[in-house]
């Protein structure tokens, strides 16, 4: 206790001379408020940032010699402007602004932008960390701060991602405007812990806001510094809030720079009897509060839903290209971390392409996706799309060369027209697959077991390919099989589709020219699993259209193609398998719109639970007070976040919805005032302006939308593990490429890497940004769980970092593996090094 309580004294000694003792401490934070892309552009910003940057470097260098309080503090509200001068301003000025940051005279945070962050996935919101990653790393500095203002939701798993990130404080100012919630008044708490399911969590300081942006609780809460502090001198030692120490932040409001030497020289005449002033880089004030009063704050954990990020489904088309590509990534980067590993510069040629890509996806969820601003809405949708080509560029082109160079590493053994089969997730899975094929190669033969997989010879985009359901296909590796022909075999008849009625061996079902699915009975669990339709895009004529046709039939499988002007045109292609319960959809809306369009799955399934994945956290669509995840009030509840799943069920049975393409959707006749917890009926936002006269109108012009979904039905309860990995399965098939005839590698199954613990997938395995392997798992349980990674090969060494990839401890080897816990729920990233 001695070395603690010694250290505790110290830090009061810095923050609270002993003649501030019983002074109330009032901070006041500096900045500007980056509005990119609403009110300027990239070179507008660049230009006032830079501009701001130097006035405020040179003040900080006027004022280094005054008492600590009274140095001049200004605050990078978004890593962007830094990421900018560290591209493009003079080296020796970025040095003095590194330097500043470390003298506590400036801060940044690791939000790239000012993002909105519902309806983004995952990984999304950790590469748009990353850049923060590289500041500490490069430059040695600690970035505590994350932030996101303005809007008025917030995700609840952002703080397990904050947190895993490193952040440690955050605050929150709304705007009050553009908006369905009603966030005046008194909020529950105006300072706590936020905090994730995994237990993680961050300081948040979010003051109760009473309708105007510039008083405390508003994201200009210090537009006026006078006020603010006469604000906060009455908001302390109150009943709601009974703290001698508070803050406010945010002077940059809507306006394009900010310039104030004031604050200086004004902090004298603005201190209130009994007072002490503070000129802030914020995290101090955060280190002040906590050593005060930490140990006894309130622990926040709900979902607000989402608001400013729904103006994203009005570019529908560019999401979901967006989104399809963050999937592909994980097939990529895993099959580009074991082609690397033994010699990671074979990835240098891809860093202006990585560069790019991290950019896109870090600017992508900025807020100004209301597109209110002075910038134009084709200009900003422009802009989207610039973004979105930049991410499927990369992904695109590592994903060809990993695969090419995969291939090459393989040694056949002299045997011919051999391929291999990889599989980018931690468990062996079977499923179809197309391959490359010359001429009438209609099969393929398993070399470890011999065993003769017969396929169907389909045309894809003027290419020859064989799609033929293959097994066992090792975790995180590959399994090589030899293309071959046979005379067709008598074919075994699973399934018969005759004027929409169709039989399977699990299903009787009835499937409407529109593409909707109008009856689904389950021969095994003897139920019907709709009260009405699945997958109907708001028909108002079911059997209006084209006779639905039979596309593809083999004895494991049948795909049928529908398609209809009603509501508007669109097909529908609807697979169903031999042995695999689930059930695939992949539409396409084939023309332009402008109204909202849903995809409403109805379910037969009588007092349910509904389960989304959000962000970083999979969360119960009910209210606080109904044993769910969502804030009873100051939220908006209309359109949840639909990220690879939501699953509908009750204490005896399940059906779980993948999503490969869409952000959000609707519980049944919900709100933006309430929810409708007690519905099993999905409503899938394809795309539309859910906020009138927000966001992107008439999709800009976009005239081909695709969504693709997922269905399998459990005769359990949810289990979150179950659905995720259903999911990934879904999202993530199974891809083939070429063997090489001169590669080294001869097994004929293979796993780079295994991780048998059932409650646990492996999120992310990819090059690590710097050098070595990183892997990145998931506790999906409700309790904590030990994993122990084991490689195929030896390795070097392994360390634990944050989720942005910063050394946080090393970890002790034992050969080819380690063993390391993870919390419940929680998710973790670890670095890996082998021998070059």
């Amino acid at each position: 206790m001695k070395p603690a309580f010694t250290f505790l004294l110290l830090f009061w000694s810095i923050i609270a001379p002993s003649q501030d003792i019983g002074l109330k401490r009032l901070y006041l934070g500096n900045d500007t408020h980056t509005d990119l892309m609403w009110n300027g552009d990239e070179t507008a910003w660049y230009k006032y940032n830079y501009d701001m940057a130097k006035f405020y470097v040179k003040h900080g260098e006027d004022t280094k010699g005054n008492p600590p309080e009274s140095r001049s503090k200004w605050n990078y509200d978004v890593a962007w402007t830094l990421y900018m001068l560290e591209k493009q301003a003079p080296p020796e000025f970025f040095a003095k602004v590194i330097e500043q940051i470390k003298n506590g005279q400036a801060s940044v945070p690791y939000n790239f932008t000012l993002p909105v962050y519902g309806g983004s996935t995952l990984e999304s919101v950790l590469r748009s960390f990353y850049y923060g990653g590289h500041l500490e790393r490069k430059y040695g500095i600690d970035v505590d701060l994350a932030i996101c203002q303005e809007n008025a939701t917030i995700p609840l798993g952002l703080s397990s991602l904050w947190a895993g990130s490193g952040a440690k404080y955050s605050w929150r100012g709304v705007c009050n405007c553009a908006t369905r919630v009603n966030a005046k008044g008194p909020r529950d708490h105006e300072i706590y812990w936020y905090t994730g399911l995994d237990g993680s969590h961050i300081l948040m300081k979010w003051y109760s806001s009473y309708g105007w942006n510039t008083q405390l609780g508003g994201y200009a809460e210090m537009l006026e510094p006078t006020v603010a502090v006469i604000q906060m001198d009455t908001l302390t030692e109150t009943s709601r809030y009974p703290y001698k120490i508070a803050a406010a932040f945010g002077k940059g409001w809507d306006n394009i720079h900010n310039y104030s030497l004031d604050l200086v020289m004004g902090l004298k005449h603005r201190t209130l009897p009994g007072t002490k002033l503070y000129l802030s880089n914020q995290t101090d004030f955060f280190k002040d509060f906590e050593a005060t009063y930490g140990a006894n704050l309130p622990e926040v954990s709900v979902a607000y839903g989402n608001e400013w990020e729904l103006g994203m489904a009005s570019l529908a088309s560019v999401n979901g290209q967006l989104r399809r590509s963050m999937e592909k990534l994980r097939t990529a980067e895993a099959a580009a971390a074991i082609i690397s590993a033994g010699n990671p510069k074979q990835l240098d040629k891809f860093k202006t392409l990585h560069d790019d890509f991290l950019y896109g996806i870090s600017v992508f969820n900025v807020h100004g996706w209301t597109a209110d601003g002075p910038i134009s809405r084709h200009d900003f949708a422009t802009y989207m799309r610039q973004q979105q080509a930049k991410v499927s560029l990369y992904v695109d082109s590592l994903y060809d060369f990993s695969m090419i160079e995969l291939g090459n590493m393989i040694n056949p053994q002299a045997k011919k027209d051999v391929v291999f089969v990889f599989n980018a997730l931690n468990w062996e899975r079977g499923g179809l697959v197309d391959l490359p094929v010359i001429g009438n190669q209609n099969a393929v033969r398993d070399l470890q077991t011999g065993k003769l997989y017969s396929g169907n010879l389909i045309n894809d985009s003027g290419e020859q390919r064989l799609r033929v359901w293959v097994e066992n296909i090792p975790q995180t590796g590959y399994k090589l099989l030899q293309r071959t022909s046979q005379d067709t075999p008598v074919s075994t008849v699973n399934f018969k589709f005759s004027e929409g009625q169709l039989e399977t061996p699990f299903y009787t079902a009835h499937v409407s020219k529109s593409g909707a699915i109008t009856s689904l009975y389950d021969k095994r669990a003897k139920k019907m699993w709709t009260n009405s339709w699945l997958n109907d895009l708001g028909a108002t004529e079911h059997e209006a259209g084209g006779e639905t046709a039979v596309l593809e039939q083999t004895p494991e499988y049948i795909t049928l193609r529908c398609q209809s002007d009603n509501p508007v045109k669109h097909a529908s292609e609807i697979t169903f398998y031999a042995k695999d319960r689930r059930i695939d959809f992949k539409n396409a809306i084939l023309q332009n719109f402008s109204e909202s369009l849903h995809y409403t799955f109805d379910f037969a399934i009588d007092k349910p639970e509904v389960w989304h994945e959000e962000v970083g956290a999979v969360i119960k669509a009910k209210t606080v007070s109904q044993g769910g995840h969502y804030a009873d009030r100051m939220a908006r509840y209309d359109y949840l976040t639909l990220n690879h799943f939501v699953n509908v069920g009750n204490q005896a049975e399940s059906i779980t919805l993948s999503n490969a393409d869409c952000l959000y959707f609707k519980l049944g006749d919900s709100t933006p005032d309430s929810l409708d917890s007690n519905s099993s009926t999905i409503h899938v936002l394809a795309g539309g302006q859910i906020n009138e006269n927000l966001g992107i109108m008439a999709q800009d012009g976009d005239s081909v939308f695709y969504q693709h979904f997922s269905l399998l039905p459990h005769s359990q309860p949810f289990n979150a593990v179950q659905a995720m990995r259903f999911a990934l399965d879904h999202q993530n098939q199974l891809v083939a490429a070429n063997v090489s005839a001169t590669g080294l590698a001869s097994e004929k199954t293979y796993s780079f890497l295994k991780c048998d613990n059932p409650y646990v997938v492996l999120w992310a395995l990819k090059p690590s940004e710097e050098e070595g392997t990183v892997l990145r798992y998931w506790n999906l349980d409700s309790r904590p769980t030990t994993i122990r990674p084991v490689f195929n090969t030896p390795i070097l060494n392994a360390t634990y970092t944050t989720l942005v990839e910063t050394e946080i401890s090393e970890i002790p080897v034992k050969g080819n593996t380690f063993a390391v816990g993870l919390n419940k729920f929680q998710m973790k990233t670890f670095r890996v090094g082998f021998k070059h």
